[in-house]
């Protein structure tokens, strides 16, 4: 692991081990800094796992100092505005856990769906009302042929405070979610655009599901 201190572009490194998940493989692994003091956040074996930056920034080897289970699978990180939550997507669902100063503590999980068998998703991006969590999902149907102009899409929101998910279906095709210019995420709209084709695409926009106030984007300072 690589971390720049921004202030004087010092560069320190420290070896992780990465261990496989329950389900016998090596998950992408996730990296965060969280906490307060701050933490080096990562998953690998199944956990989130907390490394003070002050030993790393300091030339000492950081020890792991607290871990929380996290789903298998682990491939796109989000952390919380204030920095005391951690979450990921994994194969079945999104997870997150709290952290406390420099210790993780409570875990949550939601799933996609109860009905809908989702097969892929793909990095998710918090909005700018540091609440709500977005990103694509790809939802197997069992068409055939098995083509990419087949594939059916959603967009997955989740409130991180409630816990509560919800897919927005979107046409069929390869879907990407562009970020928002200015906030690195939907705002007041989600934004996307579908493909049906090699050859034209079909963009469209989506008001938010549950109209909130939307603050600016507060600069996050460590």
């Amino acid at each position: 692991m690589t971390l720049v201190d921004l202030r004087t572009f010092a560069v320190h490194q420290i070896q992780v081990t990465v261990a496989p998940d329950t389900s016998g493989n090596i998950a992408e692994t996730q990296v965060y800094l969280a906490g307060r003091p701050l933490q080096l956040v990562v998953t690998t074996g199944g956990t989130f796992q907390t490394r003070p930056v002050a030993d790393i920034v300091a030339g000492r080897t950081p020890a792991v100092t607290s871990t929380a289970p996290v789903g298998v699978g682990t491939h796109g990180p989000v952390v919380s505005r204030d920095g005391d939550r951690v979450f990921s997507t994994t194969v079945d669902g999104f997870d997150g856990a709290s952290i406390s100063g420099a210790t993780l503590g409570s875990t949550r999980s939601v799933a996609y769906s109860a009905t809908r068998n989702v097969v892929q998703n793909y990095r998710p991006g918090l909005a700018a009302d540091g609440r709500t969590v977005w990103g694509a999902v790809t939802e197997d149907t069992g068409l055939t042929p098995a083509q990419w102009t087949d594939t059916r899409n959603n967009v997955n929101t989740i409130d991180t405070t409630t816990f509560r998910s919800s897919l927005i279906r979107l046409p069929d095709g390869v879907t990407y979610l562009p970020p928002d210019r200015r906030h690195r995420g939907p705002t007041r709209t989600h934004r996307w655009s579908s493909r049906r084709n090699p050859d034209r695409e079909d963009p469209r926009s989506l008001r938010r599901p549950q109209p909130e106030r939307v603050d600016r984007l507060r600069q996050q300072r460590w």
